[in-house]
């Protein structure tokens, strides 16, 4: 697959095509101006991880920022952020302001009803999960008409892209 690096040409060239291989679509992988920054916002249970996998296999590996996690991102210079060409990760809206440049911003949404189900039993099925004991014998039911659930999951996508309180608690 093409890939986009710091010093290459924003353009992706069409895949070779192969003898006898069905006709592929036209190259959809991103295409950025020099110097400019993908910000893969990750909202959980959104085949999030799926798509960050994609967008990688599209970067060479070192303009591609290893931090998922805020807290792992927040320690790091401006100076080291700024040399990444991706960053994914659940980092809020408040990463374009770490930023010298802003950044272009992709996310993926999906139905709310499918990511709360979704959100419960990784809940319910993880043993890792913070949630896991209390949440492991619950219906979906209980879970979404108990304080916990209802913590978890009202209005997940639009606290998930704001995160912006952590800038404050942390620049």
């Amino acid at each position: 697959m093409p890939t986009v690096s710091r010093s290459s040409p924003s353009e992706v060239a069409p895949p070779t095509p192969v003898r006898g291989a069905a006709p592929q679509p036209p190259a959809c992988g991103p295409v950025l101006e020099p110097g400019t920054t993908l910000y893969f916002l990750h909202i959980p249970k959104t085949a999030g991880t799926s798509y960050r996998t994609y967008l990688e296999d599209h970067f060479d590996a070192d303009v591609i920022c290893p931090h998922l996690v805020v807290e792992e991102l927040l320690p790091r210079p401006r100076a080291e952020l700024d040399g990444y060409r991706l960053i994914s990760g659940h980092h809020g809206w408040f990463l374009p302001g770490m930023l010298r440049a802003e950044p272009t911003l992709v996310t993926v949404l999906r139905d709310p009803v499918a990511r709360s189900l979704s959100h419960f039993y990784h809940q319910r099925n993880t043993p890792g999960d913070w949630l896991h004991e209390i949440v492991r014998d619950w219906t979906f039911e209980q879970y979404v008409t108990s304080p916990i659930g209802m913590s978890e999951l009202a209005n997940c996508l639009v606290r998930h892209r704001a995160l912006d309180r952590v800038q404050e608690d942390y620049w």
